[in-house]
């Protein structure tokens, strides 16, 4: 007896439909709380705001040593931390190559940090979202 045939669709035979995952992404965010909620309401009462994160939405909160490296990384490289001290932080796993994650602080994604194994380093990708929390301090030319 042949086992039954199983067809995994190339992306471009399946554009049409968008992107592949289950379920609806549940992550919103409260702007009066400052916190992650699971529902279109938080317990305060007030209405959430959906964060568009990328499918799998399978984002997880980023821990005190997670928070530190990603502002170590965008601190080697912009000269300013992303993540404000004392804000709440989501992680994000997206797909990539190689190890990428998305950064969400408050109701934005904030940017996105790639691993990139031939270097042996993390490189960030700022977002429009950033600019409420990050300020560089690097240029390009130190005006010599």
């Amino acid at each position: 007896m042949q086992s039954p045939a199983f067809f995994i669709l190339p992306m471009h035979m399946n554009e049409a439909m968008g992107p592949s995952y289950l379920g609806r992404i549940l992550l919103h965010w409260c702007e009066k709380c400052h916190v992650p909620v699971l529902a279109e309401r938080c317990n305060c009462g007030t209405a959430t705001r959906a964060v568009p994160v990328t499918p799998s939405g399978d984002a997880r909160r980023a821990f005190k040593e997670d928070i530190e490296s990603i502002n170590t990384i965008y601190m080697n490289h912009f000269g300013a931390p992303l993540i404000p001290s004392g804000h709440i932080a989501l992680l994000n796993k997206i797909p990539g190559r190689d190890r990428m994650e998305e950064v969400v602080v408050g109701v934005g994604i904030s940017g996105s940090i790639r691993y990139i194994p031939e270097e042996q380093r993390w490189e960030p990708y700022p977002r429009p979202e950033a600019i409420a929390q990050l300020t560089p301090k690097k240029t390009l030319c130190d005006g010599r």
